[in-house]
């Protein structure tokens, strides 16, 4: 496994808590060098762990290919991995883990948290689909040749067949999730992301899991892509409440 970790600049003596940090989209890996986002998380007083799990591209046909069928489980696994790694250096606390993530990255961190709840304290969950048929169909009114290999290819990753990707699917997961989880998204208006938030923060309230949301009792819209400051102060605030993650 390969990634990176970004540390507090403000740290104490004792073991930082950690957020793993899933790449935002299908497509991407954690890169080397400045990330906007990595850094306003590290600023928050909380390490930063980004990695490259089976699935990611860049590392080999092997290594994409390892993860078709099932890209969920094998990036909780590979991300627990390099988890228990770094604690046994010291330098995370690791009882005190969040995942996050934007649209699909955001999807492995829903998952990461139904799949292992027992690992982690909370997750943030921004424009991310939660029903995978949805989303692989929402994108066929597209026809140019480009977007269509890149549909063939996306179906083929994860299987195509129906009851696969229901299994795999956040809103049919059969039990609840048991963590935090800040969803953050607009379904005031159509977005490019089917996530289906209203009907998985149903789920979610109907199972008695401790869903977060905004005063209004409604899913905070937010346009967390472009650095929205309201974004980051709701994240800031939902880290130091189930992490103690404020800067030392």
């Amino acid at each position: 496994l390969t990634g990176y970790l970004t540390l507090p600049s403000r740290r104490g003596s004792e073991p930082a808590p950690v957020v793993v940090r899933f790449s935002n989209g299908l497509w991407v890996r954690a890169l080397a060098g400045f990330q906007a986002e990595t850094r306003a998380l590290a600023e928050m007083g909380v390490a930063v762990l980004e990695v490259n799990h089976r699935g990611i591209p860049g590392r080999g046909l092997e290594y994409w290919q390892a993860a078709r069928g099932r890209p969920d489980e094998v990036a909780a696994e590979d991300v627990i991995a390099a988890l228990d790694e770094h604690a046994k250096r010291g330098a995370i606390d690791p009882k005190r883990v969040a995942v996050i993530g934007w649209q699909f990255g955001g999807y492995l961190a829903l998952r990461t948290l139904q799949l292992r709840p027992e690992r982690f304290a909370c997750g943030v969950v921004a424009e991310a689909p939660t029903d995978l048929d949805t989303w692989l169909n929402s994108s066929k009114r597209w026809t140019n040749p480009e977007t269509r290999f890149r549909q063939a290819t996306e179906e083929w990753f994860f299987g195509g067949d129906k009851e696969q990707l229901k299994k795999h699917s956040p809103l049919f997961h059969p039990g609840p999730i048991g963590r935090p989880a800040l969803l953050m998204g607009d379904f005031a208006r159509q977005t490019s992301m089917p996530t289906r938030f209203d009907e998985m923060r149903r789920k979610m309230l109907a199972d008695a899991d401790p869903i977060e949301h905004n005063a209004a009792g409604e899913l905070l819209s937010l346009n967390v892509e472009t650095g929205n400051y309201l974004a980051y102060e709701s994240i800031r605030a939902f880290l130091d409440k189930h992490l103690g993650s404020k800067p030392r």
